[in-house]
């Protein structure tokens, strides 16, 4: 029995360097809402507290909206897919641009 799982090992470390991988499913959304913006091809979902923008057409996400350690709750995505509002666990909200490079634009402190 020893050999045996000695063998199995030894062929499972050639296995593993003989493969390659060719493609990997990625999870864009953990539950909560979901927007789409049908002008700039894409989705918006939280995934893990992060905004993550997913493109329609190769149904992957290609951005992300996040701020270290302070975690999206909800969003709102305008009709041209260029602007974001997010709510963060902080109580601030935060306006991003959503161009190729995704910028946040201006911060609020909301009420308490």
């Amino acid at each position: 029995l020893h050999l045996e799982c000695n063998h199995a090992m030894a062929t499972a470390r050639i296995l593993s360097e003989a493969w390659t991988v060719d493609a990997r499913h990625v999870g864009c959304f953990t539950g909560g809402k979901v927007a789409p913006c049908e002008s700039a091809n894409l989705l918006g979902c939280l995934c893990d507290e992060e905004l993550h923008l997913v493109d329609a057409g190769c149904k992957e996400p290609t951005r992300r909206v996040v701020q270290e350690g302070d975690g999206v709750l909800t969003f709102a995505i305008d009709h041209s897919g260029l602007n974001a509002c997010t709510s963060h666990r902080s109580g601030l909200l935060r306006h991003f641009t959503l161009g190729e490079k995704i910028m946040l634009a201006r911060s609020w402190r909301g009420h308490e």
